[in-house]
């Protein structure tokens, strides 16, 4: 869930950094390659990729955000100490004895 709303996040982003930016110019998609995006002219090709950087920042902030409230909830989160001790149960004391059907198939 949080890579897909990030990612509709840089979606919207972009798209509204290359509507602002490349306006009057030739249409980029955002989902241009790169190297379609080192064939534009140099003057689109700095617009296009301020605009791919200037979308990347609110996509950190917000996950900062949303890391350090999840950090901080752990600290309601209530402490179950874990089990002691396993119960111990009876063991034999000597090991059993060894028979002839314990062989492994082959004579071995």
């Amino acid at each position: 869930i949080g890579v897909s709303l990030f990612g509709a996040v840089f979606a919207g982003e972009l798209t509204a950094g290359l509507a602002g930016s490349l306006s009057g110019q030739a249409p980029v998609s955002i989902e241009t390659a790169p190297a379609a995006v080192q064939a534009l002219p140099s003057a689109a090709r700095a617009l296009y990729l301020h605009a791919f950087t200037a979308a990347l920042h609110p996509i950190f902030l917000y996950a900062a955000i949303i890391g350090a409230a999840a950090f901080a909830l752990t600290w309601f989160l209530q402490e179950v100490p874990l089990r002691g001790s396993a119960p111990i149960t009876s063991r034999p004391a000597s090991p059993p004895p060894y028979s002839e059907r314990d062989k492994r198939p082959g004579g071995s």
